[in-house]
Order: structure tokens, then C-alpha cells, then sequence
């Protein structure tokens, strides 16, 4: 029969998985019911009182559990359980059901780097005060309810094939990250600052985007829809086969930025300002349902957009 402390320490050091543990607990805890039911000194109590007591001490040792996962392992974890069942995508379901059911909400402050994660589920938890998560590749994974905030720096990461949903990016640094084949839905952020990253195959929807800061970030064969980008920095940004629906973009100063073969349907560009300091290239786009309203140098923006030949404007 393993301690409880023994069982403890081994899931802290990621020597032991979760799904382990709880099965391991429950047998320590049936064993010593029988023991006690069988004891001399426990023949005249009722049996109900063995069971509340066995109860209890289940409880009490699940929530030592809980507390013994810190957040690397829990990010091991996360990638075990998947591996023990299956390599298949559909199974990701299934793994973040038990996930969910386990280990509660939480809020760390991490510094992650080097890990190579596929398949795992991130669900819940908080990245903050001057955190670091750098130097990662996840792959085939799910985020949901994700939270960077209050200077974290997110940066040198991988995303292939990976989703996001109810992510919040607040007063945080976002850079040098590269998406591929990246679903990002219910998308939050505000303050941040997003430079070089570079996102191909991707869709965001969904995403509302304020105060923030983007710049030398590249685009390619991606679809945005129902985005909104508000009070926010647009600088030497690069546009390639991409296409805007139902997009908003409100109080943005734009410098340097490129469109090359985009398509923009029923989108709204409002209160824009554009800075001719760097050129502003649109090339081979098309836009459907067009409004523009109070915009600084809107009409030769507009112009361009509807010229047959679009050229370079300096």
C-alpha cells in the first residue's frame, strides 16, 4: 500500500500521473476501511460511520492532490493523459473532460521555455506578474480561458495546428511567435504589444483589439472576421492573401503597412490615420461594402482600394 505522501511527491516530480494517484488513494482508502471492519476494536460501530470516515479522508487527499501539481507538470500531465489514450485529435475532448473535472481553475506565475507539448489541453489559468513563456512548441493543442496580463512575455513560440478560445492578451508582450494552421476565437487584447510574429493558414474571429501596439508582424492566406482593432498601432504590418470580413477598424494610426491580393467584405474603416512617412502598398485587393467615416487621407486610402490598378502610394 503506497502513503499518501508518497503519491503526493511523485505526481510534484511528474513520476506519477493523475489518473494514477486518484486510483492509488481509493485503493488505500478501501483497504483500511476493510482493515478497520475487520479489527477487533471496530466490530461494535455502525458501518456507516466507517464509510463517512473513508469518505472524508478521499476528499481531504484529493485536494492534497490538487495542490501538489505545480504547473510544468501540469503541462506534462496534460500531454501523458493524451499519449495513454490515444494520438488521435478526437480523444482531446475526452482529455479536457477529465482535465476539468480534477484540477480546478488556478493562477500561477510561470516561467516556461523548451517545452515541446503536442496534443494537451490548457484550460484555466491565469499567467501574470512578469511572467516569461518563451522558446516553446505546442502542437496540436487546445487553449481555453487563457489569461497573460500585467507584463507577461510571451516570445520564440511555435503554434502548429493549435486553438484558441477566451484568450486574453492585457499590458503583456507578444513577439517573435510564429502560428500555422492557428484557430484564435473570442479573442481579447488590450495594452499589448505584438511585434514580429508571423501567421500563415490562421483564422481570427471573434477578436476585439485596443490600445495595442502591433508592428513588422507578416499575414499570409489567413481570414479574419469580425474583428475589431480600436485606438491601436498599426506599423510596417504585411498583408498577403488574406481576407477581412466584418472587420472594424476604428482610431488607428497606420504607417507602413502592406496589402498584397486581400479581400475586404462590409468591413468599417473609421477615424483612421494614415502616415505617408513610410509607404503604404496595396496591391490586387478587392473590397466589398465598403464604408469609410472621418478618416485622416481616407479618400486616397479609398482610392486605392478601388483602383483598377492599384500602385504604391509614398
Amino acid at each position: 500500500m503506497f502513503e499518501l505522501n508518497s503519491i503526493l511527491e511523485a505526481v510534484s516530480k511528474g513520476k506519477m500521473n493523475v489518473e494514477k494517484a486518484k486510483s492509488l488513494i481509493e485503493k488505500n482508502y478501501v483497504l483500511r476501511k476493510q482493515r478497520r471492519e475487520n479489527s477487533f476494536d471496530n466490530a461494535s460501530n455502525p458501518n456507516h460511520v466507517n464509510k463517512e470516515e473513508s469518505q472524508e479522508g478521499l476528499k481531504t487527499a484529493f485536494e492534497k492532490l490538487k495542490k501538489s501539481v505545480n504547473i510544468e507538470e501540469l503541462l506534462k500531465i496534460s500531454s501523458n493523459l493524451v499519449h495513454q489514450i490515444s494520438e488521435n485529435m478526437p480523444q482531446i475532448d475526452k482529455i479536457q473532460e477529465n482535465i476539468s473535472n480534477n484540477l480546478q481553475p488556478f493562477g500561477f506565475s510561470p516561467n516556461i521555455s523548451g517545452l515541446d507539448s503536442k496534443l494537451s489541453v490548457f484550460r484555466a489559468f491565469h499567467v501574470s506578474d512578469d511572467s516569461s513563456v518563451k522558446e516553446n512548441q505546442v502542437v496540436g493543442s487546445q487553449w481555453f480561458g487563457v489569461d497573460f496580463s500585467e507584463s507577461s512575455e510571451i516570445k520564440n513560440n511555435k503554434f502548429t495546428a493549435v486553438q484558441f478560445s477566451e484568450l486574453a492578451i492585457i499590458r503583456s508582450d507578444f513577439c517573435n511567435s510564429n502560428f500555422s494552421l492557428a484557430r484564435l476565437s473570442n479573442v481579447t487584447l488590450q495594452e499589448a504589444r505584438l511585434e514580429n510574429n508571423k501567421f500563415s493558414r490562421s483564422a481570427l474571429s471573434d477578436v476585439t483589439i485596443s490600445e495595442s501596439d502591433f508592428t513588422e508582424n507578416h499575414v499570409a492566406k489567413s481570414d479574419f472576421s469580425e474583428t475589431r482593432i480600436h485606438g491601436s498601432r498599426l506599423n510596417r504590418m504585411i498583408f498577403t492573401n488574406v481576407n477581412f470580413h466584418d472587420c472594424e477598424f476604428e482610431d488607428c494610426d497606420i504607417q507602413g503597412i502592406e496589402f498584397e491580393d486581400c479581400k475586404f467584405k462590409e468591413c468599417l474603416f473609421s477615424k483612421l490615420h494614415l502616415s505617408l512617412k513610410e509607404p503604404i502598398k496595396i496591391s490586387g485587393c478587392s473590397s466589398i461594402g465598403k464604408n469609410f467615416t472621418g478618416c485622416h487621407t481616407a479618400e486616397e486610402f479609398l482610392e486605392i482600394l478601388n483602383s483598377p490598378n492599384p500602385e504604391t502610394r509614398h
